[in-house]
């Protein structure tokens, strides 16, 4: 993406900041939990009054959020056409002209 002017330029910024302040963290924490639930209880069913329970109903559905957060946040930042994190200085240095 091309940072040509200022809606470009806030648009990229805040979509960039929220993908490492939001995705990631979603990513991290419901594929760990999961995980770390659906091996120590050996049943498919979130624990009460687990902050988890918000994002799906069984503990499978959890760790697929999780991992598709995970995956599309990781391929956005490092992977798509090579990664919003390197590509988002360069870009945000021509248009601030630094």
């Amino acid at each position: 993406m091309e940072i040509n002017d200022w809606f470009h330029f806030v648009l990229y910024t805040s979509f960039t900041i929220g993908v490492i302040i939001v995705g990631l963290p979603i990513g991290i924490i419901c594929t760990l939990l999961g995980l770390l639930y659906l091996v120590g209880s050996q049943s498919n069913v979130i624990p009460k009054g687990s902050r988890l329970a918000g994002y799906g109903n069984s503990l499978i559905e959890i760790i697929a959020v999780g991992l598709i957060s995970l995956t599309l946040s990781l391929w956005y930042l490092f992977i798509r056409d090579g990664g919003a994190l390197t590509n988002y200085v360069k870009e945000a240095a021509m248009f601030l002209g630094l």
